[in-house]
């Protein structure tokens, strides 16, 4: 039986995976979606990275992806950038597509590269559907995304709109985030938002209702 782990028993978890415990593929899955990783990450200590840096440098697949979501509490330590930006420019897409969300954890990320992570969610946008699961079911991603946008670095909250287009049961709804995100004085999450709404509503542009 799959142990999944609540906010309350999250020290308990990470205590297990100190202690050298090896979740398996199954508890990996289960255990990588926000609310047991939120409870996670509140145990992440810098002595953790001993255990947790390896995972992501020599790993793949369900692993990698869950290491790299417990690090997000250290990701911009200048050891685990090097990590990041090391393993990004090898990695698969699958891969990338989680490793561009700790990237983007740095609020003074380059312009230059936040382009080239949109760039690449753009051009593998079926491998950036496969990580959208962990901010929850299709009918709740756009309560999810507006508090992820509420509670984010303000460089981050494009990356919240990929994950509206398709996978959002309520495409009414996820279009009107966009088109209040095109008027955004953030140039570039404008940008984003309008390139979103040109792909995927570009039937609708002249239709101002929402």
């Amino acid at each position: 039986m799959i142990h999944t782990a609540k906010p309350q028993d999250g020290r308990e978890l990470i205590t297990r995976l100190r202690e050298g415990y090896r979740p398996t593929d199954d508890e990996l899955i289960a255990w990588n979606v926000a609310s047991t990783v939120d409870a996670l990450r509140s145990e992440i200590k810098e002595g953790d990275l001993d255990w947790i840096m390896p995972n992501i440098e020599l790993q793949e697949g369900v692993r990698a992806a869950f290491y790299l979501a417990l690090v997000k509490p250290f990701a911009i330590s200048s050891e685990v950038r090097s990590l990041l930006a090391r393993r990004f420019d090898s990695a698969s897409p699958s891969l990338r597509t989680e490793l561009l969300w700790r990237l983007l954890d740095d609020p003074s990320l380059p312009l230059a590269t936040h382009q080239r992570l949109f760039d690449f969610v753009k051009d593998h946008w079926d491998s950036f559907q496969g990580c959208l699961s962990y901010l929850g079911t299709p009918e709740e991603i756009v309560l999810s995304v507006l508090r992820r946008i509420a509670e984010c670095p303000e460089s981050k909250r494009w990356i919240y709109l990929c994950c509206l287009p398709q996978y959002a049961a309520d495409p009414i709804a996820a279009k009107g985030i966009l088109v209040l995100a095109s008027a955004s004085s953030d140039p570039f999450m404008a940008v984003v938002a309008n390139s979103l709404l040109k792909r995927f509503w570009s039937d609708q542009m002249d239709n101002t209702s929402v």
